[in-house]
Parts: structure tokens; C-alpha cells; sequence
């Protein structure tokens, strides 16, 4: 589903050239679960940003289900975020003064959705992630982790096929961010959606299928999660949707 061959990013800050991705070789399979790993300064912004198509490589070759990034203009690779991929934020990224529901309708307004065939999917996704009694309730009547999950709603509601996370659970206790783990683990798991996980914490990390570590712009290592510590988290998280 995703190929990057060779790919670099340098950016220009005067007179000085920051390397931000040096030949970065990564494959991403359709239904993967992975996590992007990394210290501050390490490429892992850059690298999501590049997977999102919010930017371009300097050089190097990317493919998204086998076509070139490269070759796209501005209107396919407006389709491409609008339809392919949904986007998860650290901080959330809602309107403040709008509800949930309108949050979670915004997407399918730029794909040009009918406004009854928004209402139904707004509310259906907003409903999977636990948080249909809260339809009408505005961000700041909503924790930190509905807030989350009005997000993640936000993200589904054009069907995409790939999901990026960019440190989803960092403004989150342990407790409320493994929930919303959980709910990244149905949607792979269930749904089969492929999910790339950004985050320093080794915890979310683990739970996982596939570990990229990222150092100085480069890919320094790669191992497979045998046993992801979701597995009960997820089974834990959809008995409980289901009591």
C-alpha cells in the first residue's frame, strides 16, 4: 500500500540545508499496525507529514497503492487526504464552539456528502467510538479523551483505507490513552484499516504490530510486536461496547 524508496527531505533555513530524511526504504503492507518511533528531532514529523501527502519529498520515490505521489497535482492529492487518509492529532484539532457532530461532519462537507448522508454517518461514527450520547456536546463539555474520540470519529467518516496518528494518546493518563489504543486496535483488527502510529512512548509502541526506528533521519532498526499488549485490551474494550 505504501512504498518509499530512497527518500530524503531537506529543508532551507538561510544558508543552511537541514536534512531532515536521509534515504528512508519503507514498505507498508494493506492492514498493517505499525509505530513510528523516535527521538525529538529523529524525522517522524516529517516522515508523517510525506505519508499524509502534506508535503513532498526532496527526492527519492513514493508510492501510494502504486502510483507516484509525485505525479499527483493539487486536486488528487486534495482526494487523497480527503478520501484515502484520515488524520489523528495530538491535540485534538476540533472547532471549539461547534459540537460533535459538526466536528465529525466537516470532511465529508470538502467531499461533498449530502447533508441527511452526514448526519447518518457523523452519527454512526460517533456512535462506534463510544460516544453516542454526546452528539451535541461542544469540546470543552468533553474530556480529553472524548475529544480524542471525536477525532477519531472525524477521521472514518469518509472511509478512508489508511489511518495516520500522530501521537494520538499524548495529552492523555495511561488509562484513558490504552482506550483509545483500543479503539485503533478494533479498527485494524476488525475492519482491517491500515494504522501508523507516531509516538515516543514505548508502551503505545508495543502495542503495535511492527516497530520503525527512526534516528537522524534514518531508519536504524524494525522489529515485529509478537504479541501485541492490545490484544486483551481490545477484546476487554469490545465486550465491554457490546454489555
Amino acid at each position: 500500500m505504501i512504498e518509499l524508496d530512497s527518500v530524503t527531505k531537506v529543508y532551507s533555513m538561510g544558508s543552511v540545508e537541514v536534512h531532515a530524511l536521509r534515504g528512508i526504504n519503507l514498505q507498508i503492507e494493506p492492514g498493517e499496525f505499525i509505530a513510528i518511533m523516535g527521538p525529538s528531532g529523529s524525522g517522524k514529523s516529517t516522515l508523517m507529514n510525506i505519508l499524509g501527502c502534506l508535503d513532498q519529498p526532496s527526492s527519492g520515490r513514493y508510492l501510494l497503492d502504486g502510483i507516484s505521489v509525485a505525479e499527483m497535482n493539487d486536486d488528487d492529492l486534495a482526494g487523497v487526504r480527503n478520501r484515502k487518509i484520515g488524520f489523528v492529532f495530538q491535540n485534538y484539532n476540533l472547532l471549539a464552539r461547534t459540537s460533535a457532530l459538526d466536528n465529525v461532519e466537516i470532511p465529508m462537507v470538502y467531499a461533498g456528502i449530502s447533508t441527511s448522508a452526514r448526519l447518518s454517518k457523523a452519527s454512526n461514527a460517533l456512535e462506534s467510538v463510544g460516544l453516542a450520547g454526546r452528539l451535541h456536546h461542544k469540546p470543552n463539555q468533553l474530556s480529553g479523551g472524548e475529544q480524542q474520540r471525536v477525532a477519531i470519529a472525524r477521521s472514518l467518516v469518509n472511509d478512508p483505507s489508511i489511518i495516520l496518528a500522530d501521537e494520538p494518546t499524548g495529552n492523555l493518563d495511561t488509562k484513558t490513552g490504552r482506550e483509545i489504543i483500543s479503539i485503533f486496535q478494533h479498527l485494524n483488527r476488525d475492519r482491517g484499516m491500515t494504522i501508523v502510529f507516531v509516538t515516543h512512548d514505548p508502551e503505545v509502541a508495543a502495542c503495535t504490530r511492527r516497530i520503525v526506528r527512526l534516528r537522524d533521519g534514518e531508519v536504524v532498526g524494525e522489529e515485529r510486536v509478537a504479541n501485541p499488549c492490545g490484544n486483551d485490551i481490545a477484546s476487554s474494550a469490545s465486550a465491554e461496547s457490546q454489555s
